[in-house]
């Protein structure tokens, strides 16, 4: 049982920060790319 939840969070929160990453990325290079215009 114990297992089994520390699975499901550990896939949870892998998922979460890929997200946010993904987020950041994109938020990233948009900021850049405003930069430079």
């Amino acid at each position: 049982m114990v297992q089994a939840l520390v699975v499901g969070m550990g896939s949870f929160g892998l998922m979460v920060a890929a997200a946010g990453g993904v987020l950041w990325h994109t938020a990233r290079n948009r900021r850049d790319l405003d930069h430079k215009r």
